[in-house]
């Protein structure tokens, strides 16, 4: 067991956030479900973005949604992955949820389903080794 996986670890870990909460330190991380996530306000997603990348991105994924919800799919686990992502889930969570349904995948496998549907889609053109295919 890796020491940052110890429950001594996590225990001294929560008593030190504790304290810097208590002294109005404002972290860039915070824990939740004893994971450090990345605090994120909902304007940082678009930080450095102009209008057009801004209005291109929610096109993206407004036209991904309803792609979702109107084509086939091969089987439930590549719907549940291209819903989930659809609506702004990371590939981490993606998989966790493929793991807790006894569908397990790698994130790879998950983000070359996802382009494959692109791609089928039209809304991205990749490589064959994007789509961790032999040329």
């Amino acid at each position: 067991m890796t020491f940052w996986k110890s429950p001594s670890f996590k225990t001294l870990q929560r008593a030190w956030y504790q304290r810097l909460e208590e002294e109005g330190f404002q972290d860039a991380e915070e824990l939740i479900g004893g994971e450090l996530m990345l605090r994120q306000i909902a304007s940082h997603a678009y930080r450095d973005m102009g209008e057009i990348e801004i209005s291109t991105k929610e096109s993206y994924y407004r036209l991904l949604g309803r792609s979702v919800q109107v084509e086939s799919f091969q089987n439930d686990v590549d719907r549940l992955i291209l819903t989930m992502f659809a609506e702004g889930a990371k590939l981490k969570h993606i998989g966790e949820a493929l793991e807790q349904n006894g569908k397990g995948r790698c994130r790879n496998t998950i983000r070359f389903t996802i382009r494959k549907y692109e791609m089928r889609w039209g809304l991205r053109e990749y490589t064959p080794s994007q789509l961790n295919r032999k040329g």
